[in-house]
């Protein structure tokens, strides 16, 4: 069974470009456009990973790690 990762960010092409390069090496890939969300499905999905953009609308990318961390368990890391 592939891991999940969840795509949060509002540029199109930025999430089609993480897709593809995902799907590739064998995950299973959800997106969202929006803060918001990106929360909802983080709840609901629980991905094991959440590439998310820090500046989002609705809801920027602290805020749904801080939203989303509250019902799972997500946890915080950068490069």
């Amino acid at each position: 069974m592939p891991h999940r990762v969840l795509i949060a960010d509002d540029d199109g092409n930025t999430r089609k470009g993480l897709r593809e390069l995902l799907e590739l090496w064998g995950y299973e890939v959800a997106e969202a456009s929006d803060g918001e969300a990106a929360a909802e499905q983080a709840r609901s999905l629980t991905p094991a990973v959440v590439i998310a953009d820090l500046r989002m609308p609705k809801l920027d990318g602290l805020g749904c790690w801080r939203r989303s961390s509250r019902s799972c368990r997500l946890r915080p890391s950068s490069c």
